[in-house]
C-alpha cells in the first residue's frame, strides 16, 4: 500500500520595496489580504502577492544541509 504525498502550494510573498519575504502555504490569508487590499498580485503571476501596506521584515534563519554521499 503506497502512502499518498500532499502537494503543499505556496504563494510567494513580497514587501510593498519588491523584497522578498518568507513564502506562506496559508492560502485562506492570502485570499483576506487580496480581498482586504492590503495585498495585490504581483507581475503577471498568481504565485506572488506584494503587500501594499508597510509590513515586517522577520524572516526565518535557513540551515541547507547537503549530503554528499
Amino acid at each position: 500500500m503506497m502512502s499518498e504525498v500532499q502537494k503543499v502550494d505556496y504563494i510567494y510573498v513580497v514587501d510593498s520595496n519588491g523584497t522578498p519575504l518568507m513564502p506562506t502555504s496559508r492560502l485562506g490569508m492570502v485570499r483576506r489580504w487580496l480581498k482586504t487590499g492590503q495585498a495585490r498580485w504581483f507581475g503577471n503571476s498568481r504565485k506572488i502577492i506584494q503587500f501594499v501596506r508597510p509590513v515586517t521584515t522577520n524572516t526565518q534563519e535557513l540551515t541547507l544541509g547537503v549530503d554528499a554521499g
